[in-house]
């Protein structure tokens, strides 16, 4: 609404009611901040989001007073408001100079702080606006983000994780499900020679279990190569994830601990050999799980009992179960052997489920894939067995949007959550998925679905995930993508959201030809049929080489990132950039630079192979491949220099194979220069010790 004089800013997400009061609103840098009834978590949240907008919060002040108050629900008009979304309602009422927060539950008054801190942030810009009542709720009850525990992720610091949560709560989602345990025994990370295994924080009672993982990257500023060997930074201390914990409620967003199952775990197999499979003899094989076997459960009891108890001694809304490729490793025990694998999933569900909510978990959620393959989720006879148990209504399935297709969630007799695929990799490459996502929100919002669940790892540079899932879960009309992103920009004062978009559009395009692709290095490659990890870089030089039109699509990424990367390079010299803005926009540069570093990188290398035909090697060579050293390493520094410190080496380890290699080739090429041994250059990293040097 507006007046003649004043203009009510846009917010983000947009309220659903905003009523002017008539008059004009005084607001001031400095306040007084007053709760009832206000939880010391949610005071501390208040505080810090104001802070965040540039907001001091001072004792003295008599004239300037943000009044926060929890109230009983009678004393609101909840009339046409679902019961379940009545927690997040909240008036923000703005007059003179007192503003008054009041909410029938605590949740509702960090939502309302977001929207304060929005306006504030335009106050000081210089932005007048009416005395205003705002009211506001969301239309969807859970919204968030699925992190599995990837190599990007294990690597984030303390800061990192309280960035991150900032930024959700930002969007007004409440929801962050986080992988505890990863376990692939076909994927290796840097080496073919361990599983990739990730036990993300402490178990209780275990302080020898532990995953260290082993990252390498090259450090452009100070010319050396950085090895460490870590643990999850969740890991370190059992004081880490209680910070965590405690500073995702604060924010109004709830940490929910994901476990895949153990059905293709290894290390809690070689750990707890009860819990392993076993072949025909019993013997543990050290992978896989037991679901049948006493000692097994009892095992699993005991996990789960002492970690709930540990970390969540009140209770918890959820815990995620993955059951991704349960079955993978087949038991053949005798208790095992003897039943199929529907009847081991529907027994080992049904019991683990009701051991979790009988020891403080409200609800479970099962991703649906192995249920779904199993028929269990359209099988009346399993409905049943569900109710008869107790566990009806404590239950939720995470599809896929695609598996939610196959079946109507109304039929299932459980809560149902969406779960598209967003940005994942990042360390790798730049992706944006925003359609899909758009597309799983659409028809969350449809079917009147409990939640959706991004699976990402979320970083700065697609932060944009985030404002789209805000929009839809709180606005009536969100309208289009493009429209939500520019107005989602706007209310974070960006001053130029169609140069941002554009910069942004250009960059997902280049990023995502399919030729770029294939030059990626994957550091969580699965091992082929030989137990051989993928050659690199020559399994992708031998795919380009097909094409005729390899060459011609990554001279097109390139020049689209350096388009992109122009336009993203203007922007960050806007002046009154914050910390947040400023941050955001380096990490789309680097990520530019990594695009154009990959594909001049695999040009020269494509170029260089062709000239190589005839068999012999060039001095003019060994110039042209010291050169792209240099200008890999260029492009490289830019990446290191724009990067979050939590997600940078696992990007530069990536970039660093690449660098790795094209050290090793200049040393092959100056060793056999003016020879006819083109044949004998070696074209996949080897071992140091292996690696050709050059002999003055």
């Amino acid at each position: 609404m507006s007046s003649n004089r004043f203009e009510v800013p846009e917010l983000f997400p947009q309220p659903k009611s905003i009523t002017s009061l008539g008059g004009e609103s005084e607001l001031a840098a400095d306040v007084r901040l007053v709760t009832n009834d206000v939880s010391p978590l949610q005071r501390k949240a208040i505080r810090s989001i104001l802070a965040s907008a540039g907001v001091r919060v001072v004792a003295n002040k008599k004239k300037y007073v943000v009044d926060a108050k929890v109230e009983s629900a009678e004393n609101f008009d909840l009339k046409g408001i679902p019961a379940h979304l009545r927690g997040s309602y909240y008036e923000l009422t703005i007059r003179g100079s007192e503003v008054k927060i009041r909410a029938p539950e605590q949740e509702g008054t960090v939502w309302a702080s977001q929207t304060l801190a929005t306006l504030f942030r335009l106050f000081l810009k210089g932005h007048k606006f009416p005395n205003l009542l705002i009211r506001d709720w969301c239309i969807m009850p859970w919204r968030g983000f699925y992190l599995p525990c990837t190599p990007g992720v294990d690597h984030l610091a303390m800061t990192d994780w309280m960035q991150l949560l900032d930024l959700m709560s930002a969007s007004k989602l409440n929801l962050l499900i986080l992988d505890f345990y990863q376990c692939d025994p076909v994927s290796r990370f840097d080496t073919k020679d361990a599983s990739d295994e990730r036990l993300l924080v402490p178990v209780p009672g275990k302080d020898d279990w532990k995953t260290f993982h082993h990252l390498e990257w090259y450090n452009v500023a100070k010319n050396c190569w950085v090895k460490e060997t870590y643990a999850p930074v969740l890991r370190e201390t059992e004081e880490a994830l209680p910070e965590l914990l405690n500073y995702g409620a604060e924010k109004g967003i709830v940490v929910v601990p994901s476990f895949p199952g153990f059905d293709s775990n290894s290390f809690l197999a070689r750990a707890v050999p009860a819990l392993s499979a076993k072949n025909a003899s019993g013997k543990p094989l050290q992978a896989g799980i037991c679901t049948t076997s006493r000692e097994a459960r009892a095992f699993l009891e005991q996990f789960y009992t002492s970690f709930l108890a540990k970390y969540f001694p009140t209770g918890l809304p959820f815990l995620h179960i993955g059951l991704g490729d349960f079955g993978a490793v087949p038991c053949k025990c005798k208790a095992c052997k003897g039943k199929k694998p529907g009847e081991l999933l529907q027994d080992y569900v049904l019991w683990l489920a009701g051991l979790l909510t009988a020891h403080g978990v409200e609800k479970v959620v099962f991703r649906a894939e192995a249920l779904q393959q199993a028929k269990l989720l359209e099988s009346a006879t399993f409905a049943k067995k569900v109710a008869s148990v107790g566990l009806k209504g404590k239950l939720v399935v995470q599809w896929k949007l695609a598996d939610a297709k196959a079946a109507a969630p109304a039929k299932l007799g459980w809560d149902c959550w969406l779960s598209p695929i967003g940005a994942t990799e990042s360390w790798s490459n730049f992706s944006s998925n925003l359609p899909a996502i758009a597309n799983a929100l659409e028809q969350c919002r449809k079917k009147k679905l409990s939640g959706t669940v991004v699976q990402s790892d979320l970083e700065l540079s697609n932060l944009d995930q985030a404002a789209l899932m805000g929009a839809y879960a709180w606005e009536e009309s969100p309208g289009s993508t493009e429209a939500i992103l520019k107005r989602w920009l706007q209310s974070r004062l960006v001053a130029a959201p169609d140069k941002y978009l554009q910069g942004v559009k250009v960059l997902a395009q280049a990023a995502a030809i399919p030729e770029l692709q294939t030059c990626l290095y994957v550091p969580n490659a699965r091992l082929d049929a030989k137990g051989q990890l993928p050659p690199y870089p020559e399994a992708a030089l031998l795919k380009l080489e097909k094409k005729a039109s390899s060459r011609k699509a990554l001279q097109k990424a390139f020049d689209e990132a350096g388009k992109a990367l122009a336009i993203l390079e203007a922007l960050t010299q806007e002046e009154g950039l914050d910390d947040l803005e400023l941050s955001l926009r380096k990490s789309l540069l680097a990520d530019c630079a990594r695009v154009q570093a990959v594909a001049s990188t695999f040009l020269w290398m494509l170029t260089l192979r062709e000239e190589l035909k005839p068999g012999t090697v060039m001095k003019r060579m060994v110039t042209s491949a010291n050169e792209a050293c240099n200008d890999l390493a260029a492009r490289m520094k830019i990446v290191e220099q724009n990067k979050p410190s939590g997600s940078m080496p696992a990007t530069m380890h990536a970039l660093g194979q690449l660098y790795q290699f094209l050290l090793q080739l200049a040393d092959d090429l100056k060793a056999r220069a003016t020879r006819k041994q083109a044949n004998q250059i070696a074209w996949t990293i080897l071992p140091v010790e292996e690696t050709s040097t050059t002999t003055e």
